[in-house]
């Protein structure tokens, strides 16, 4: 069994992979607005937290411990990452960053690799998420934290 840290969380993939989680056994904390409405409520052995990931006090809850594995589904700047970084890092074994296929810049293309032309227009949602990716990315090889 895994703790597990889940941003976002309640629509979309969230939902299924907090569905997915706690069905393969592992220790499920939701973080995430409470905004939006499940499409079916959630199950009674997860641990919600209602915050916003822009708010330092929320983020401050959510890392009051250590986790395994943090899934981050709603993350799309870099201002939503550097806190993460700068500040609980030491407290996530492997961050998963979820991207978007927005990040290349030839989406007609259909046969996409990692390697495919992206786009980093700032303040543009694929851009953005290509932004983020770079820096998980050099995370990673500078200081070999696990991100994907």
């Amino acid at each position: 069994m895994k703790t597990v840290a889940l941003l976002g969380g309640s629509r979309f993939i969230g939902y299924h992979l907090l569905l997915t989680l706690i069905q393969k056994g592992h220790e499920v904390t939701l973080f995430n607005r409470g905004f939006s409405r499940p499409p079916a409520p959630f199950p009674n052995n997860i641990k919600i937290i209602n915050g916003d990931r822009n708010r330092p006090k929320d983020m401050d809850r959510l890392f009051n411990h250590d986790f395994d594995v943090v899934f981050d589904l709603s993350g799309f700047n870099l201002d939503h990452l550097e806190p993460i970084i700068n500040n609980y890092r030491s407290k996530i074994a492997h961050y998963i960053f979820c991207s978007s296929t927005a990040v290349y810049k030839n989406l007609l293309y259909r046969q996409l690799k990692e390697e495919s032309p992206r786009t980093l227009i700032i303040n543009t949602y694929g851009g953005d998420k290509a932004l983020v990716e770079n820096l998980l990315i050099d995370q990673y090889e500078e200081t070999q934290w696990p991100v994907t």
